[in-house]
């Protein structure tokens, strides 16, 4: 079983993977797979005083984890903070800090997913990696329950004895307690009347998705996805000056989803794009064993068929650029018919499309009450990033086929500040138009969505356009509902 990309932190020695290698700092031994960079933060003295695992893309462009070290104050402030300095990367990472204060960060996305135990005194990828060699989870397959899109949110794993580590929380190493770090306090959204703070948080947005696939496509080709769908479309438009460096991809889907050929392939002819159509492979009960070993059974097998084994088609030494994430700026949990203002753990868990379970119901009523909010709404965003983006999107990446690097270029601090500080009105009427497509590739914004432009795309246009006319009188409803209070 290879468990590319994964790592276990601990307190002593704990069994991992043959081939892993290990490095040691006081009672702390960190082991990683061999795919995983790590980078050394050494204090003032010399010595190690954490590790960043995983891929770091600094302001303007360096790749971070090409270094052979850092120094512990390019991430952490005199004081101990981190905000200013560790959270100006993106990527895909994960920051040890040792010393009097050992504690963990995650990208603000968690997108290098991690879980710990208290019990174990251990940090790791997965319950796979934590757990390593325990004979009591060797039958876990036959008794797993997750159904297709669904996962555990707030927290709680497939293994009762381990937690996971949510986005915005730091985990501290003395106590093996979680903590919220980010936001403080409820962001604070601009004034719909000013209109030179609205378009500097959409030039936030835009540039911060530019600047991180320009810094990939400076080391690495890239695949990048292209669909009918809005997230794809930010990220190919914040690759318009480096297409060059770009393979597109596609997922023959035969479902509703089928649009998306027809649109990939007419785009690609218009702007010379290299495009592949991955056909998508039937998952046996062995594929679906080792895609869910790999993320630790905290999902369902049901992206084994197109991120694993149709993407295994492609070049593994290119860098695979996803649009998770994306809907947080569109608001991606206000779409229910009514949404309370003032939710139950209940009526949370229906919010964000999960079935009813006591265990879930419990852990979002606890993460809810300590979830700084000035409304539902930004109680949604927090919701979407932190459960269906941290419990959901990220652990998967880990059963993934193995690129040589992953990422969420809409993954930062900056990114997601600026879409939450965006008042709701303004990002519901744009959400059929996100304005980062205009800025970085303005011709891009006025091709159609969900289907196919030109006559390719007529037959999908008549079957959505009911739809997207019900969907349209919808968004107008709920900005109407927003403005009103």
């Amino acid at each position: 079983m290879e468990l590319y990309d994964q790592f276990v932190l601990s307190r002593g020695a704990r069994p991992h993977p043959d081939g892993w290698a290990g490095r040691t700092s006081g009672p702390w031994v960190l082991a990683t797979s061999p795919t995983l960079p790590v980078t050394p933060l050494h204090d003032a003295a010399g010595d190690v005083a954490g590790w960043l695992l995983g891929w770091v893309l600094a302001p303007g462009g360096e790749l971070l984890h090409e270094r052979e070290a850092l120094p512990l104050d390019a991430v952490v402030g005199a004081d101990g903070d981190v905000e200013d300095r560790l959270y100006r990367y993106s990527g895909r990472w994960v920051c040890v800090l040792l010393g009097e204060r050992p504690r963990v960060h995650l990208d603000p996305a968690g997108s290098l997913a991690a879980v710990y135990s208290e019990q174990e005194q251990t940090l790791a990828s997965t319950t796979t990696a934590l757990s390593f060699g325990d004979r009591a989870l060797s039958d876990r397959h036959a008794h797993r329950t997750l159904g297709s899109g669904q996962y555990h949110p707030a927290g709680v794993t497939s293994d009762p004895k381990t937690r996971r580590l949510l986005p915005n929380h730091r985990l501290d190493l003395s106590t093996w307690e979680a903590e919220r770090h980010w936001p403080p306090s409820p962001v604070q959204r601009v004034d719909a009347t000013d209109a030179a703070a609205l378009q500097a948080r959409q030039d936030t947005i835009a540039a911060g998705l530019r600047e991180h696939v320009e810094a990939l496509a400076a080391r690495y080709r890239l695949v990048l996805p292209l669909t009918a769908g809005r997230d794809s479309r930010m990220l190919m438009a914040a690759a318009h000056r480096v297409l060059d460096r770009c393979t597109f991809a596609v997922f023959a889907y035969t479902d509703e989803r089928r649009a998306d050929v027809a649109y990939a392939r007419e785009v690609a002819r218009r702007y010379g794009l290299q495009l592949r159509v991955l056909p998508l492979h039937e998952v046996d009960d062995a594929a679906a064993r080792a895609y869910l070993e790999r993320v630790g059974y905290d999902a369902n097998e049901g992206k084994a068929g197109d991120f694993d084994l149709a993407a295994r088609t492609l070049p593994m030494d290119h860098a695979w650029v996803t649009g998770f994430a994306g809907e947080v700026g569109r608001g991606a949990y206000w779409k229910a018919t009514v949404i309370p203002p003032h939710p139950t753990a209940d009526e949370l868990l229906a919010l964000i499309r999960l079935p009813p379970d006591p265990a879930h119901r419990d852990a979002l009523a606890a993460w809810q009450a300590q979830a700084p909010h000035q409304d539902v709404y930004e109680l949604l965003d927090l919701a979407y990033l932190e459960h269906r983006v941290g419990c959901w999107a990220s652990p998967q990446l880990y059963g993934a086929a193995p690129f040589a690097v992953s990422t969420m270029p809409v993954n930062q601090r900056s990114v997601f500040t600026a879409m939450m500080e965006l008042p709701p009105p303004l990002r519901v009427r744009q959400r059929p138009q996100p304005p980062a497509i205009r800025i970085n590739w303005p011709e891009l914004a006025d091709l159609p969505y969900e289907r196919a432009p030109g006559p390719r795309g007529w037959p999908d246009a008549l079957r959505t356009g009911a739809a997207a006319a019900r969907a349209r009188l919808a968004l107008r409803t709920r900005a109407g509902r927003l403005l009103r209070r």
